[in-house]
């Protein structure tokens, strides 16, 4: 059985967080740190995938302090959102258009 689309979005985000977060170990990188995460709950991961894709996205701001992340998604009725508004402030993209 081959990997589901959110455990590949899982491996593709450890792994660029992991360069990111060596790239913030240096001193001469570029000023601006920015992280734009888009859909990372795309193509309908199941509950535990999902689970494990809100745990990720919950360390991401103790992990890359210094970076300004945005995490762009579709789905408003998200099940665990309740848990990212604790770390992210979730905002209609309509209120900036």
């Amino acid at each position: 059985m081959g990997q589901t689309d959110a455990e590949l979005l899982l491996h593709m985000l450890l792994f660029h967080t992991t360069v990111l977060a060596e790239l913030e170990e240096e001193r001469e990188t570029v000023p601006l740190k920015l992280l734009l995460i888009d859909s990372p709950y795309g193509n309908s991961p199941d509950n535990e995938d999902a689970a494990d894709v809100t745990d990720f996205l919950l360390e991401l701001p103790e992990i890359l302090e210094s970076y300004h992340l945005i995490v762009a998604m579709a789905d408003s009725n998200l099940t665990g959102r309740d848990k990212l508004v604790e770390s992210y402030a979730l905002e209609p993209v309509e209120k900036h258009i």
